[in-house]
């Protein structure tokens, strides 16, 4: 026995919105690979509540990434304190540094 018509037309069109979907939710934003100029390279992302980019200048990728893994995911007055407020003219972040 076979299903009827409007089941099938269904399962037709379920199929349809999950094929269309799949492109759209497997591939992440891409940042401007030359946001800073092409001298300082991009070093790749990680999550942190949202997708962080990382570019390093001056240091290796490794360290600009660890530095921003501190800043974004660490805990406030264990691995980084504000200072005047964290921004502005005179405000600036103090990350404690332990191997």
């Amino acid at each position: 026995m076979r299903p009827a018509r409007p089941v099938v037309t269904i399962l037709a069109a379920l199929l349809a919105s999950l094929l269309l979907a799949v492109p759209a939710t497997a591939t992440k934003p891409q940042p401007p690979k030359d946001l800073y100029g092409p001298d300082v390279p991009y070093c790749g992302s990680f999550k942190a509540g949202y997708r962080i980019w990382v570019w390093a200048d001056g240091m290796s990728c490794r360290t600009a990434i660890a530095v921003q893994k501190k800043l974004w995911r660490g805990k406030p007055g264990k691995d980084w304190k504000s200072v005047n407020g964290g921004s502005g003219a005179n405000g600036y972040i103090v990350l404690s540094y332990q191997n």
